[in-house]
């Protein structure tokens, strides 16, 4: 008892000790983006450029992509999240699962010491995976309090609402809200939503967005760019 009480004193010490240091490593790690007060980028994660990592964000084995900012107390778990995303405060992406075919739930029964952050395991190997990956398109917007299960693929230009729970796909430019999260409405037409896609705008140099920003709040506009 006294053994385990000394261990984890001493894990909370140096977790208290290490945030500023973990922090001027991730801001020479990635100079363009800016990262506030908690915010945590395991060593198995890979973020872009001008990305935002606001206050007591946690991201952990996933890719984020250029310019994709995340709120203040957000998870981001085994996920790859593309370019110019936006997800709101408490965003939990990627929730793990549980065993619910077991006797118990707990991992304690189906996950070892050293694949799992529990305290005590009585399993000697990891018998359920916890975890699948998840696939976030760019531009697409995630509001407050949402919930995205693991395994789920987002398309871009997708639009999630406050407070949903994705259980499933959502398709790009599409509009879901609710719990369980569905399609409301599509931002834009079919035929506009395919063209935008053929587009690939978000992987265009910094230089071009900026002289064609302008053309941005009119999509007719911005597509006869390419026409041209």
């Amino acid at each position: 008892m006294f053994l385990s009480l000394l261990k984890n004193i001493y894990v909370c010490w140096k977790e208290a000790l290490i945030t500023p240091i973990r922090l001027t490593i991730l801001q020479i790690k990635y100079p363009t983006c800016r990262f506030y007060a908690g915010a945590s980028v395991s060593n198995s994660s890979t973020l872009g450029t001008y990305c935002v990592i606001f206050r007591n964000t946690s991201i952990a084995n996933s890719v984020i992509g250029d310019h994709t900012f995340i709120q203040k107390n957000s998870n981001i778990l085994n996920a790859n999240v593309g370019k110019f995303c936006s997800i709101g405060s408490r965003v939990s992406v990627g929730l793990g699962k549980h065993s619910i075919s077991s006797v118990s739930s707990h991992p304690a029964f189906y996950l070892s010491t050293s694949t799992s952050p529990i305290a005590k395991s009585f399993s000697s190997s990891d018998k359920f995976s916890t975890n699948e990956p998840i696939h976030i398109g760019h531009d697409v917007w995630i509001g407050e309090n949402v919930l995205v299960l693991d395994g789920i693929r987002s398309g871009t230009g997708a639009v999630v609402g406050a407070g949903a729970v994705v259980t499933r796909d959502i398709p790009e430019y599409a509009i879901a809200v609710g719990v369980p999260a569905r399609t409301i409405i599509y931002r834009f037409s079919k035929g506009i939503r395919q063209q935008l896609i053929e587009t690939k705008w978000w992987d265009m140099p910094n230089e071009w967005l900026q002289a064609h920003c302008d053309l941005f709040s009119d999509p007719i506009n911005f597509l006869q760019l390419f026409e041209n």
